[in-house]
C-alpha cells in the first residue's frame, strides 16, 4: 500500500476531526459478553489490542487529522489520568481527552459530535473495538463524506459528517446494539435528505465467534496488515494464563 500517497489525500481536505469514541481500558469493565465467554483479563486484552490498532491506523493521518479520545469510564473517581494515558498508549500522537457526556449512548454520541462541530467542518465519530477497520477506511469516510462502515451484526462501526449536516436529532429512537441499529440510524439521515456512502461491511467484535469472523475476514481483505493483527491477536491472547470468568 503506498502510504504516502494516502498521506498526501488528506492535505487537500477541510480541517477535520476524528473522534474514537470508548471506554478507557480498564481491567474487569466493558466488553460484557466478550468477558463472559473468555475471561476478563482476556478481554482486557484484546480492547487494548484494538485501540493499538485505531493509533496504527491514525499514524498516517497525524498532521492532518485532530484526534479525541472521548472516554467512559467505571473508574470510582471517573477520572482517568490522561498523561498517562497519552504515555502508554497515544505516545506523539496530538490528542484531547474528552469524558463523554450524556445519560444515554446517543445523547453522548451527539454531543461528542456536537462539541468537535465548533472547531472542524468533518467530523468522523468511531468506535475503538474494530479490528477490521483499516488505515484506507479513514480516507474513504473524509473523501466520501459523508460515509458510514456497516457491522454485520446490523451496527455501524463509524460515520463521517460535514457539519451541515449534522442535526441534534440523529441519534433519537435508535436502539443500540440491536441488529436494526444501521437501518433506524440511516432512516434518521434520511428523514433529512442525508444519504451516506457505505463502506464494506465486516464484523466487530462483540462475542468469542467474533474472534473467528475477524480473523477470517481480515486474511481476506487486509493483506499483511491483516496478517499481523491477526499475529497480535494470538500472541496477546496466548499470553493470557487464566481464562476463566
Amino acid at each position: 500500500m503506498n502510504w504516502q500517497k494516502l498521506t498526501g489525500k488528506f492535505r487537500s481536505f477541510p480541517a477535520t476531526a476524528l473522534i474514537l469514541f470508548g471506554r478507557v481500558p480498564e481491567y474487569g469493565t466493558g466488553k460484557t459478553r466478550l468477558s463472559a465467554q473468555i475471561g476478563k483479563m482476556a478481554a482486557f486484552k484484546l480492547y487494548e489490542l484494538c485501540l493499538q490498532m485505531q493509533i496504527q491506523n491514525i499514524q498516517l493521518a497525524e498532521n492532518n487529522l485532530q484526534l479525541y479520545f472521548d472516554f467512559a469510564t467505571d473508574a470510582a473517581d471517573s477520572e482517568p489520568d490522561c498523561r498517562e494515558l497519552q504515555k502508554k498508549y497515544f505516545n506523539d500522537l496530538n490528542v484531547k481527552f474528552r469524558q463523554q457526556k450524556g445519560a444515554t449512548l446517543g445523547e453522548r454520541m451527539r454531543n461528542s459530535y456536537a462539541t468537535a462541530f465548533k472547531k472542524h467542518e468533518v467530523v468522523i465519530l468511531q468506535g475503538v473495538d474494530l479490528p477490521c477497520l483499516l488505515p484506507e477506511d479513514l480516507v474513504s469516510l473524509i473523501a466520501n463524506c459523508p460515509s458510514i462502515v456497516p457491522a454485520i451484526d446490523g451496527g455501524w462501526m463509524a460515520l463521517s459528517l460535514h457539519r451541515k449536516q449534522f442535526f441534534p436529532e440523529l441519534f433519537d429512537n435508535i436502539p443500540w446494539s440491536n441488529p436494526k441499529t444501521l437501518h433506524y440510524t440511516l432512516q434518521n439521515l434520511a428523514e433529512q435528505n442525508i444519504y451516506p456512502a457505505r463502506l464494506e461491511r465486516r464484523p466487530d467484535l462483540d462475542t468469542v465467534d467474533d474472534l473467528f469472523h475477524c480473523g477470517r475476514w481480515l486474511f481476506k481483505h487486509a493483506g499483511k496488515l491483516g496478517q499481523e493483527r491477526i499475529s497480535r491477536g494470538v500472541y496477546a491472547l496466548s499470553n493470557i494464563q487464566d481464562f476463566e470468568k
